[in-house]
């Protein structure tokens, strides 16, 4: 491992400093960090038909590591070049291509069926 200091993030003091010493950042990401909790909520709920013990098993064995490995390559790229947070992990022009599928998978979906 080149930079090792990428897994302080697990540490939970970190989130707490940054959300006490950013001000109106830190309540917006808590915002963000909300609706993302909420989301895995939702995702339960519409998944619910598959039972507790498949949707737990996925998630701890494929989508927390993966989660995990794909913010730490995130964390170790902009602290080995700080100016990478700039740069964009897309080719040219796939970025509206990926927001037009996103947008287009929001409208066809509706929400999920406990607010309908």
């Amino acid at each position: 491992m080149t930079i090792p200091s990428v897994l302080a993030a697990i540490n939970p003091w970190y989130g707490i400093h940054f959300l006490l010493s950013h001000g109106t950042v830190g309540l917006v990401t808590l915002g963000a960090v909300f609706l993302a909790v909420t989301g895995g909520e939702a995702l339960y709920a519409d998944l619910g038909h598959f039972g507790r013990k498949p949707i737990q098993a996925g998630w701890m064995f494929f989508v927390l590591p993966s989660l995990l490995i794909n913010y730490f390559g995130q964390g170790a790229l902009v602290l080995s070049n700080p100016a990478a947070h700039r740069e964009s992990v897309l080719p040219d022009g796939a970025r509206q291509r990926s927001v037009a599928v996103d947008r287009a998978g929001h409208r066809g979906h509706g929400g999920s069926p406990a607010r309908r």
